[in-house]
């Protein structure tokens, strides 16, 4: 399933990016590794959701630009 539209970000890529990670990455972090940039931010609550299933925690860090920016602009939120 296409995660993020702009980018043309799957799921199974998320998971590709986060796997094997001991800590968990911010959204940011994920956009970075993958070659991609924040363009308009709606796929923030998608990845969100990965990465929450994969950790099995309710909390993303947003101590990068990207999640920084996204957050200011109303388009982060915790679910």
């Amino acid at each position: 399933m296409i995660l993020c539209s702009c980018n043309i970000i799957t799921e199974d890529k998320i998971k590709e990016c986060i796997n094997g990670r001991e800590k968990q990455p911010s959204v940011g972090t994920i956009l970075k590794e993958l070659g991609c940039s924040q363009v308009c931010g709606s796929c923030s609550n998608n990845i969100i959701s990965v990465v929450r299933k994969h950790y099995g925690n309710i909390e993303m860090t947003t101590d990068d630009p990207i999640s920084s920016f996204i957050q200011r602009n109303g388009k982060y939120c915790h679910l």
